[in-house]
């Protein structure tokens, strides 16, 4: 997991597609359009949407095994709490869509991270992460984006 600014993003990227990321992070803005945004064909894309945060005890444990997830906030604030795989119960899975959801009574938390507007948190594939936590236990909106990138680029 990596948790910074988004001005310094592309120092985690692939070196080969740092210039397709670039493109894509200079049209975000709070309100670009809630849908998805191909980058480079299947390898990079990203998911533009919105909700209200929720208590910890109400957000899923999910994780990913083809795509890295890059979040980031562009209004609003929401917790993320990461934890790691192993050792976790698998109570749901969906290989077409890549996204596997664990139990939460077999986790261990790693550590949390507050997504502020301007931040971004890289979560690899072997990270389980808990989005949509409320902060500050007050239920706000969040308008938020994913970068969804194939793990194996970064292995390359």
């Amino acid at each position: 997991m990596i948790h910074d600014k988004m001005v310094n993003l592309l120092k985690y990227i692939p070196e080969g597609k740092k210039e397709k990321i670039k493109e894509f992070l200079k049209i975000l803005s709070p309100d670009m359009d809630e849908k998805k945004y191909e980058i480079d064909n299947t390898d990079i894309y990203a998911k533009i949407m919105s909700y209200s945060t929720r208590q910890k005890a109400d957000c899923a444990i999910e994780a990913h095994n083809k795509y890295c997830d890059i979040q980031f906030t562009l209004a609003g604030e929401e917790r993320i709490s990461i934890y790691p795989r192993e050792n976790m119960k698998l109570i749901s899975e969906d290989e077409t869509n890549d996204f596997y959801i664990f139990e939460e009574e077999t986790a261990q938390q790693q550590v949390q991270v507050d997504n502020k507007a301007g931040y971004f948190t890289l979560i690899h594939s072997g990270e389980a992460h808990q989005p949509q936590e409320s902060p500050d236990g007050k239920c706000s909106r969040v308008k938020k984006g994913v970068i969804k990138i194939k793990e194996s680029l970064f292995h390359e």
